[in-house]
C-alpha cells in the first residue's frame, strides 16, 4: 500500500493473539478487525493528496447505531464489485473502547485507525460543515475529491470507487 497509510506489517501477530482472544471468550464474531492505528488531525491532509485510489473511509463512533449495518453493506459492496478497494474505519471516540467488542463491528475493514483528541476537532478538519452524524463516508473515486455521504451510500454513490454495476 502507499506510504500514507502506515505500515502495519509484524502486527499480525497482535491480530492473531486478539482472534485466539475473543475464541476463548465465546465472542460470535468471525471477522478479526485491523490493530487500530492512530489518525491525527493532519492524517486527513495528507490521505487527500496521497490516498490509493480508488478507496473507501468510514468515519464512525462506538455508539453509532447504524453503523454496523452500513460496515455490512459496505463490505459487500466491495465483494460483489470484485474489486480490490481498501475499506479504511477511523473511530472518532475510541477511548474506553473494548478491544473484543471493537472486533465484531470493524472486522470488515482492512485498516482501522483511532483518532486520540477532540471529536470536534477531527470533524472539522474533515469538514467544517459536518455536524457529527455518523456514519460519514469518504469515497475516494480514480481522479477527484472524496464524494463525502451520511450514512450509507447510495448505489450511485458506489459508483465512485467501484464503477458502474
Amino acid at each position: 500500500m502507499n506510504d500514507c497509510l502506515p505500515d502495519t506489517r509484524g502486527h499480525g501477530r497482535r491480530r492473531a493473539l486478539l482472534a485466539v482472544l475473543l475464541a476463548l471468550t465465546g465472542g460470535g464474531a468471525t471477522a478479526v478487525a485491523p490493530v487500530a492505528e492512530d489518525f491525527t488531525q493532519n492524517t486527513w491532509q495528507q490521505w487527500l493528496k496521497e490516498m490509493p485510489r480508488p478507496a473507501i473511509v468510514v468515519f464512525s463512533t462506538t455508539y453509532c447505531p447504524t453503523c454496523p449495518e452500513v460496515f455490512t453493506y459496505l463490505a459487500q459492496a466491495v465483494r460483489d464489485a470484485r474489486n480490490a478497494v481498501p475499506l479504511i474505519a477511523v473511530v472518532m471516540d475510541e477511548e474506553g473502547l473494548d478491544p473484543l467488542r471493537r472486533l465484531k463491528h470493524f472486522g470488515h475493514f482492512d485498516r482501522l485507525f483511532v483518532f486520540r483528541g477532540q471529536e470536534a476537532a477531527l470533524r472539522f478538519s474533515i469538514n467544517p460543515q459536518w455536524r457529527g452524524a455518523t456514519p460519514y463516508v469518504a469515497l475516494f473515486g480514480a481522479d477527484q475529491a472524496p464524494r463525502m455521504v451520511v450514512g450509507k451510500p447510495t448505489a450511485d454513490d458506489l459508483q465512485v470507487v467501484l464503477g458502474p454495476r
